[in-house]
């Protein structure tokens, strides 16, 4: 029996695609220098990152980049952090998606972990060895 040939958009699954879509993180924050940072520590990790700010579109990009884990910063001041939050927990697209919330304020990581789904929620200032090590718990080793 003769294979039939693959039809373009029915390509074979590679696996180092797979594998970089395992380790892809999206960092969203409205500090460039926080952002930055988590670029350098999550790449020097093996990770594969996309950082953005809020914006209107920042849930229609989580979505489209279907990242293996999301970390979201938010703040009692900000209502973009919180609609992001409210769409990525209620929307089937993302609901699946590790989310870790990350807060400078207490009372904001209590509110999020009490009413939305989040896998954890992490306090600012961050320990780095300590938010890799609940990255790797969630999603693996680069």
């Amino acid at each position: 029996m003769a294979a039939t040939p693959n039809r373009p958009d029915e390509r074979p699954a590679d696996p180092e695609d797979e594998r970089l879509a395992r380790r892809h993180i999206a960092a969203v924050n409205t500090s460039a220098e926080v952002l930055t940072r988590a670029r350098l520590v999550l790449q020097g990790e093996g990770y594969n990152v996309t950082t953005m700010n809020y914006g209107p579109r920042t849930y229609q990009a989580l979505a489209g980049l279907q990242p293996a884990l999301i970390l979201l910063d938010v703040r009692a001041d900000e209502r973009a952090g919180w609609q992001a939050l409210e769409r990525l927990q209620s929307e089937g697209v993302t609901r699946s998606i590790p989310l870790i919330v990350v807060s400078a304020e207490p009372e904001q990581l209590a509110a999020a972990a009490a009413r939305y789904r989040s896998d954890r929620c992490v306090a600012k200032p961050l320990d780095w060895d300590e938010l890799l090590a609940t990255i790797r718990a969630l999603i693996g080793p680069p």
